[in-house]
């Protein structure tokens, strides 16, 4: 724990999650400008709407631990990624998610910490990163 290179996994987090933010907001300004403008309505059944209201967040969720994985192998290469180094990079994913809580922007997707959103990011990490576990 104390040779891990924190500032760096923090640094990679906050950009990962400014990035989703900020393709979250934008997403919610287009379906807003898209509600306004036009009579939008999308033809799904009612059966399929908890499906999918369950799946796209899980979706996001493994989609931010996979980001993660990729800004730190990309723009921080003086980080070693190992599994270890996999693990405190989402534990900085989800320190740095829980502070974007208090921040007053609004949000269609990427919403706090609960436990679909801890085991996506671990698990979206963990799986793009899977070249990394045994070093």
């Amino acid at each position: 724990m104390k040779y891990l290179p924190w500032a760096e996994l923090f640094q990679s987090a906050f950009v990962t999650i400014v990035i989703t933010v900020v393709l979250d907001f934008l997403l919610w300004l287009a379906l807003f400008e898209i509600a306004t403008n036009t009579e939008f309505e999308i033809p799904l059944p009612q059966v399929l709407l908890p499906l999918i209201a369950l799946l796209v967040p899980a979706a996001v969720s493994l989609g931010i631990g996979a980001l993660a994985v990729v800004i730190t192998e990309r723009f921080f290469r003086q980080v070693m990624l190992r599994a270890g180094t996999l693990w405190a990079l989402v534990g900085c994913v989800l320190v740095v998610l829980f502070l974007r809580g208090f921040l007053p922007v609004r949000s269609l997707l990427v919403g706090g910490i609960d436990y679909f959103s801890i085991v996506g990011i671990t698990v979206g990490a963990f799986t793009y990163g899977r070249r990394y576990w045994r070093y």
